[in-house]
């Protein structure tokens, strides 16, 4: 007998703040209620104003009540590449040579991972298992059953940002809201929109924002690296304000309108008329000028992005899947990265997987994430639980995210 059960997650992101809920059952995805505000929030991983997005997470939260007719007082929140470090890491735990290995041996050695010395200012979020040796008995994926005198792991560890998970706690406790779990957007992401072959011989997703791009690396089916750049698709409105002297708003209104990013996508070189910043006028441009400036900027953010997917993996990537509302829905934009980076790439389609708009691509994901675990009930009916301690809230995710793993 099929159960339903109802996940709700917010996404804070760069330029945008977006809600939605959602119903499970049987694998069946439907939408009770979405909900976004744009603005800017979050700048370089910092939590730029606790009380005007505090007012936005709850004015999100009453929308989604309202259309899902449901009283959702907890939520599942995501943390983009600026918040999270991504490391290898090697533990071994000793065992008994006369019992055969099991499933609490597993267990501690991923918490030896999880207790392992970590950078300052960040805890372990999440520990992905690479692979298991036994003594001689070299790499397996599992371990139970064998014996020997010793169990090893070779593992990924994802750490956040305490600061960052403090502030977003006063956050949500000032709208009166409990946060149910932290989910990293690479995690979700990769297991929505990656296939098992890209994640096994190598891909990244590049989530381009309205104010940064996020990188995560995947190789030998973990994620093995990610990466926030301060460059995103605002920087191309900002640069027609400058060129030509215009007002950010109509910059960013015919962006939108043209919604292309080279200049050979160009059906119709007609002139249009934008607002001269300094005396009001409107002065006519051809629109090849303004996406000649479009393209620039792409061109660059694209490069910068090839740099720093090998500088930051050092591991060899056979393909590019390009998202985010920043850049991905402009013609052009996958011609251009396809040059830049030289493999193929590839345009995530919301459509494809019933997302109602491209700027729910990543919350989306974060339901996809959690109805996917084994024992799915046990993270879904979100219930009020208010007061946390912004400490607690930390050891309690620390234990939360083991459990993920383990089932």
């Amino acid at each position: 007998m099929s159960s339903a059960y109802t996940y709700a997650a917010i996404d804070i992101g760069s330029s945008k703040v977006c809600g939605v809920a959602v119903e499970v059952n049987s694998g069946r995805h439907t939408i009770l209620g979405e909900s976004v505000r744009h603005g800017c929030y979050v700048k370089k991983g910092v939590i730029i104003d606790i009380d005007n997005l505090s007012e936005c997470v709850k004015s999100i939260l009453t929308d989604m009540c309202a259309k899902a007719e449901a009283d959702i007082r907890s939520l599942y929140v995501n943390l983009d590449a600026d918040q999270l470090t991504v490391r290898d890491k090697r533990v071994r735990i000793p065992t008994d040579p006369d019992r055969e290995i099991g499933q609490a041996d597993i267990n501690a050695v991923m918490d030896a991972a999880k207790d392992t010395e970590n950078e300052v200012g960040y805890f372990v979020l999440q520990v992905l298992s690479d692979s298991y040796t036994v003594d001689d008995y070299g790499e397996v994926t599992d371990p139970i059953g064998l014996t020997g005198k010793g169990l090893t792991m070779d593992a990924v560890v994802i750490s956040a940002k305490s600061s960052y998970v403090n502030a977003l706690t006063k956050c949500f406790q000032k709208s009166g809201i409990e946060i149910d779990g932290l989910i990293p957007s690479g995690l979700s992401l990769g297991e929505m929109i990656l296939s098992e072959d890209e994640k096994k011989g190598g891909a990244a997703i590049i989530d381009v924002g309205g104010e940064s791009t996020d990188i995560y690396v995947y190789h030998e089916m973990n994620m093995r690296a990610c990466r926030s750049l301060p460059v995103g698709g605002q920087h191309m409105s900002n640069d027609v304000s400058l060129v030509f002297n215009v007002t950010a708003a109509d910059s960013e209104k015919i962006k939108k309108e043209l919604n292309i990013a080279s200049v050979g996508k160009i059906m119709n070189n007609q002139y249009v008329s934008l607002e001269d910043i300094s005396n009001g006028e409107r002065n006519k441009f051809l629109v090849s000028d303004l996406v000649e400036v479009f393209e620039a900027r792409v061109c660059e953010i694209f490069q910068i992005c090839r740099e720093a997917v090998f500088d930051c993996s050092g591991t060899p990537i056979r393909s590019v899947v390009l998202t985010g509302g920043g850049i991905e829905p402009m013609s052009g934009s996958k011609e251009i990265a396809e040059s830049v980076f030289g493999i193929p790439v590839r345009v995530l389609s919301y459509k494809t997987y019933g997302i109602p708009g491209k700027e729910y691509v990543n919350v989306c994901s974060i339901i996809d994430f959690l109805s996917s675990r084994p024992e799915k009930g046990q993270y879904a009916n979100v219930v009020a639980r208010n007061g946390k301690d912004p400490v607690t809230l930390i050891n309690k995710l620390k234990k939360s995210f083991m459990d993920f793993i383990r089932k």
